[in-house]
């Protein structure tokens, strides 16, 4: 299975906290809109995301979703 290490992993908005970034890069290979980062023939996708948000209550998520195109 390709692995594509797209970018590391930020936790600066609610967003992003639980892998908002993870999903945007599954969603371009599936779409085949990698660029120079396209796993050929990109069919299936698993996102996680693992994220704190140091504010207030200290709201944190963990999450896992699975793709196919």
């Amino acid at each position: 299975m390709p692995v594509v290490a797209s970018r590391p992993h930020i936790s600066i908005a609610a967003g992003l906290a639980g892998g908002g970034i993870n999903l945007v890069e599954a969603v371009r290979q599936l779409m085949g809109e990698g660029k120079g980062r396209q796993v050929p023939n990109a069919r299936n996708a698993m996102v996680t995301g693992i994220g704190v948000i140091p504010y207030g209550r200290n709201w944190g998520s963990a999450n896992a979703m699975v793709l196919v195109n």
